[in-house]
């Protein structure tokens, strides 16, 4: 991904629910319904977004994922940059976990590992590391096939914001453990 058009910036999702509790929640049928944001998490992304409000104009956009606590980070960035609107797109949903759903948190760190030799790694039935990138991919080119020269911040969760990092960097998707992992309500500039 060279020579983007727009300038990307991108967002995990404030403290939820599920990571107070030390649970994963991946699959659409639980994240898009429940597991929004703590007050704690609520406090993260408005502080995170008044730290960089001269980074945007009200012509910047917000692409968000549909999980409930990527939605609710998204309407408190609206908020705060007084955005017209938030566009929801199911391409920066969480990477799916498969049987991992609902199980400890400590979890992601044997996934990991597991990713680090295999970007086509399916274990537990969830979704590879290139899998990942190849959506991240496919919206970056809809946006930009769609928009020149503007600002986008695109609201999700830590592996498929990381595995998109790398991959604008044209790195492997495996090697998205490399980077310095993304924390609640962190924003960061990726091209």
């Amino acid at each position: 991904m060279k020579n983007l058009k727009n300038t990307y910036y991108i967002i995990r999702h404030g403290e939820s629910k599920a990571n107070k509790e030390g649970i994963i929640i991946s699959s659409p049928e639980n994240g898009t319904k429940s597991y929004g944001l703590t007050d704690l998490g609520k406090e993260q992304v408005k502080k995170s977004i008044t730290e960089n409000k001269h980074l945007f104009d009200n012509e910047s956009l917000i692409i968000s994922s549909d999980f409930l606590r990527a939605k609710e980070t998204a309407e408190i960035i609206k908020e705060e940059l007084e955005l017209a609107e938030v566009i929801f797109n199911a391409l920066l949903r969480e990477r799916t976990f498969g049987e991992l759903e609902k199980a400890h948190h400590s979890h992601y760190n044997k996934v990991w590992e597991t990713d680090r030799n295999n970007p086509d790694n399916k274990e537990w039935g969830m979704e590879s590391p290139r899998e990942v990138l190849n959506r991240g991919k496919q919206l970056i080119s809809k946006l930009e096939d769609e928009f020149v020269q503007k600002t986008i911040i695109l609201v999700g969760h830590g592996d498929p914001l990381q595995i998109l990092r790398v991959g604008v960097k044209q790195k492997c998707p495996s090697s998205h453990m490399d980077e310095e992992g993304l924390h609640n309500a962190q924003l960061i500039r990726i091209n």
